[in-house]
């Protein structure tokens, strides 16, 4: 059933609204709450506002970067234990490194399988921060 509307919300950050509006419905139609941003800056700014639980946030954003938006992140505290999870199309080897690095708990290249980001996100859901995610 995944997780119950308005217990938990998964903020989606990526500048194309393609993306935007094909993972919202996706993750919609499993009963999450879903936020979306167009920009690193609007998402920031939605998680000073709302509590997230979890963020897909894309690398290559004009203006303020997926890597940029990650290192505030981690930078402070209250929001330091949200898990991230990379949603992008690149696949470098030092792009996936530098998101690790950084601490993104994982990396996700589009496109995608529907039901295999369904079954990813399970992974994250309700996990404590401080210990790794159990395997779906």
């Amino acid at each position: 059933m995944g997780l119950k509307l308005n217990d938990q919300t998964i903020l989606v950050i990526d500048d194309e609204q393609e993306i935007l509006d094909v993972v919202r419905e996706l993750l919609e139609r499993h009963d999450y709450r879903v936020l979306t941003a167009a920009s690193g800056q609007e998402g920031l700014d939605l998680i000073r506002k709302e509590k997230i639980h979890l963020i897909l946030l894309d690398i290559m954003m004009p203006k303020m970067s997926g890597f940029e938006v990650l290192s505030e992140l981690k930078r402070n505290p209250e929001t330091a234990s949200i898990p991230v999870v990379i949603l992008t199309a690149r696949m470098e080897v030092g792009m996936i490194v530098e998101a690790k690095q950084l601490g993104a708990v994982d990396y996700v290249v589009k496109p995608f399988q529907p039901d295999d980001l369904i079954k990813w996100i399970k992974v994250y859901e309700r996990h404590d921060p401080k210990k790794p995610p159990e395997a779906a």
